[in-house]
């Protein structure tokens, strides 16, 4: 009885297959790993690019060092800007969706606390730095899977729509920021000559004592 019961489903189960049925099936599903996959790559590049020590490379050697210094200094001038506000904006959009109490002043001023922590521990520990940048995007993505109704294109918009009326605060976070990225750059700079100063002193006296 068992077994022809269990034979029935089967062949039931069989019978109602299609290629109909598994196109309606499967195509939400693919749609739904492809905007994971999307997501996770993008979010991937992101934290662990603003989640570097140096942002920039400084090409050594060759000719026209000074030449490069000074690019390498532009770069810091014009693009870390432009980078520190679309990481910003990210963030705002994010902690938005995941929270809709938040007033749209105090997830700017979130957004860039983080933005601020992010930088300041990259000069610390990598490891930590990246463990912050990527801790908003994964608990969106958590958020995402339980409830796929909190995406919304309308909270892109409303960041957007927010930003002439918040241009004075913004102005003060990101001079805020470009000032601290500039004390660190300069409190490294500072370390590195002190430690090389401090070899240099110290290889004379092994030579002396050879």
């Amino acid at each position: 009885m068992v077994i022809e019961n269990l034979t029935g489903y089967i062949t039931d189960t069989l019978n109602q297959l299609s290629v109909g049925g598994a196109r309606t099936t499967l195509e939400p599903l693919l749609i739904f790993v492809i905007g994971m996959v999307i997501y996770s790559v993008i979010i991937f590049k992101l934290y662990r690019f603003i989640s570097r020590r140096d942002l920039f490379s400084l090409i050594k050697g060759g000719r026209h060092t000074k030449l490069k210094k000074v690019a390498f200094g532009l770069e810091y001038v014009f693009l870390f800007p432009i980078i520190a506000f679309v990481w910003f904006f990210v963030i705002s959009v994010l902690l938005s969706m995941l929270s809709s109490v938040l007033a749209i002043g105090n997830i700017f001023m979130i957004s860039m606390s983080i933005l601020a922590t992010i930088r300041i521990t990259s000069y610390i520990h990598q490891d930590l730095s990246s463990e912050i940048a990527k801790l908003i995007p994964l608990a969106l993505l958590g958020v995402l899977l339980l409830d796929i109704s909190t995406f919304s294109t309308e909270t892109v918009f409303n960041i957007v729509e927010n930003l002439p009326s918040q241009g004075t605060t913004l102005i003060y976070y990101f001079v805020f920021i470009f000032v601290i990225e500039i004390v660190l750059k300069v409190l490294l700079f500072i370390g590195r000559a002190l430690s090389k100063g401090g070899e240099e002193t110290k290889s004379p006296r092994k030579q002396k004592k050879k």
